[in-house]
């Protein structure tokens, strides 16, 4: 059923917002409250990997946040979206060249003229803001942080391939837990100054390595590299400069428990020759399985 099949039932008005609203909050509350001044509310729902994508984790799967958005009386419908790009714009645009009267986008405290992507790419919109209020009452990724900072006594740093928290850290050891969101993964790297123990937790992902520690010195040298077949509950030991890569290839949030010991254990002792999604252009496909 397409965006415009399941909006026929509503008001000659639309409001349009978007969002994660993992977790739904009072700001949340207000934006769609006060869009319904314009117009019936549809809600257009970001996936569960774009919120790996944008920080790191989701609280919520898209089915609760449906349910909970669902609930509030000034919401009419709660649609899925395509967010690949990290917008909107394909399906409020597809809703604007369908739907014949006007069409309202949305957006809260935190959204002004000039940094809402849509805003270029889709024409026939009226785009409001401050709507909910001129500011920020409240932040989802706030939230979100402060749930992993109790969970885990410490502060997720963000990545593009997903988060890490480190759970213990002294002079010459470090623990940390790698959150590694679908499609993403670590770049072809080494250490020279760490080894690495890897327990994989959960997930679907995939490693590349070399034991054949500094005969792979350019990108093009990564042939030589293996992709090994990995399944949950199994360890991998990296010594140091054995060139090693992690990615997601799933649909689901994977994990690794990482131990990092050594004379450095430190972000700087990293040495990299290529990015997760570069992979197919220099490594073959053997598998050890």
């Amino acid at each position: 059923m397409t965006t415009q099949e399941r909006c026929t039932h509503l008001m000659t008005s639309l409001a349009v917002v978007s969002g994660g609203f993992d977790p739904l909050h009072p700001g949340h509350i207000r934006l769609i409250d006060d869009a319904s001044l314009f117009g019936d509310v549809i809600v257009f729902l970001n996936s569960d990997e774009w919120l790996v994508r944008k920080k790191g984790a989701c609280l919520m799967t898209f089915d609760d946040r449906k349910e909970v958005l669902m609930s509030m009386t000034s919401v009419s419908e709660v649609l899925e979206i395509d967010d690949t790009d990290g917008s909107v714009s394909s399906d409020l645009q597809d809703l604007r060249n369908t739907h014949k009267g006007d069409l309202y986008f949305c957006n809260g405290g935190d959204r002004s003229k000039g940094n809402v992507p849509e805003e270029e790419s889709v024409k026939g919109v009226i785009f409001k803001y401050g709507v909910g209020g001129d500011y920020k009452i409240a932040s989802s990724s706030t939230y979100l942080k402060d749930y992993i900072k109790a969970v885990t006594n410490t502060n997720p740093y963000v990545k593009k391939w997903g988060n890490y928290v480190i759970l213990y850290e002294s002079k010459n050891i470090k623990v940390k837990l790698l959150n590694i969101a679908p499609g993403q993964g670590i770049s072809f790297q080494r250490h020279k100054k760490r080894n690495e123990f890897w327990v994989y937790k959960k997930g679907k992902l995939q490693l590349y390595y070399s034991d054949m520690e500094g005969e792979i010195k350019s990108a093009e040298d990564a042939e030589k590299a293996i992709r090994c077949n990995w399944e949950p509950g199994e360890t991998m030991r990296i010594n140091k400069n054995v060139w090693h890569m992690v990615g997601n290839t799933g649909d689901k949030v994977g994990q690794i428990l990482e131990v990092q010991w050594g004379s450095k254990c430190s972000e700087d002792d990293i040495e990299r020759l290529f990015s997760w999604n570069k992979r197919h252009k220099y490594i073959p496909t053997q598998v050890i399985e």
